[in-house]
């Protein structure tokens, strides 16, 4: 099974690799790239409220690279995975929640768009996610490169009803 931070480096390396002959205007040859496999995720972070847990997720992933004829390079990278994450015993946490293990959902969705003359690039991120009993958890953004290397954010938007005092 793959990790998702590896796929993450990969995805990574692809939008660099792309940036650099975007911003250098060198014509790139055809890519036409798929993969899919499963995935496992274990990682300590903290969860939706700030508190430490560790997920345990597995699923499965894809990777899309496409070179257009009209120059526009795409990758797509989306996985899906489910699984729970768990409490740490450490004081940060709740006592109500120390130990306790919830489940989760994950989809994870990342869209690269360039121009390979260097005009644009676009980058967009999308997250939903449940938590325990936090559902319908959503967050946004989208990127956009123009040709001097200026990034701006066109939209970031974090939707989901979640009230962590009733853990306190």
């Amino acid at each position: 099974m793959t990790n998702r931070s590896i796929l993450r480096c990969l995805v990574v390396g692809v939008v660099s690799a792309a940036a650099l002959f975007a911003s250098a205007g060198v014509a790139s040859a055809t890519i036409d790239y798929r993969e899919r496999g499963p995935l496992t995720d274990t990682d300590q972070h903290p969860n939706i409220c700030g508190w430490p847990a560790t997920f345990s997720d597995s699923g499965q992933y894809q990777l899309i690279v496409q070179e257009t004829t009209a120059g526009t390079l795409h990758v797509n990278y989306r996985d899906i995975l489910h699984g729970s994450l768990t409490f740490s015993d450490s004081t940060e946490v709740p006592a109500s929640l120390r130990g306790v293990t919830w489940q989760d959902r994950n989809v994870e969705v990342s869209v690269f768009n360039a121009d390979i003359s260097g005009d644009r690039q676009v980058v967009l991120e999308r997250h939903t996610s449940f938590e325990g009993p936090f559902k319908g958890l959503l967050t946004t953004a989208t990127f956009v490169v123009d040709p001097s290397g200026t990034v701006t954010v066109d939209r970031a938007l974090s939707v989901g009803d979640v009230d962590c005092s009733t853990f306190l």
